[in-house]
């Protein structure tokens, strides 16, 4: 996987006629120099490319990123319910056998009953 470009202009280095200079970083060098996740970085460079206008809430405290970005990409905040389908899907058919064992109260699951 190709690491993705950002374009930052740095204060901090001056191009040859004492300006500042565009710097080019990797999202991983950004979350490192800010201490912060990829996904962090990721997250940001969205928001400010959809919904500038949230800067200065970010900037502030006043929200958060995470806010920010379902904000700025109109996604919801995935519930309990969401979570639990998730899981149902991406599970195995024995760990689906336990787990309705475990929410109907049975000991163990009928499978294991007729076998015995």
């Amino acid at each position: 996987m190709m690491d993705a470009q950002l374009h930052v202009q740095s204060d901090l280095v001056q191009d040859a006629d004492g300006g500042p200079a565009h710097v080019q970083l990797t999202v991983k060098q950004a979350a490192a120099l800010m201490g912060v996740s990829e996904r962090m970085v990721y997250m940001a460079k969205a928001v400010l490319r959809l919904r500038l206008d949230l800067e200065t809430d970010l900037a502030t405290g006043a929200m958060s990123m995470r806010e920010a970005y379902r904000i700025a990409t109109g996604r919801k905040k995935q519930t309990g319910l969401d979570r639990l389908v998730t899981a149902w899907r991406n599970a195995a058919d024995d760990e689906r056998v336990q787990f309705m064992a475990i929410i109907c109260d049975v000991d163990e699951p009928s499978e294991t009953r007729e076998a015995a």
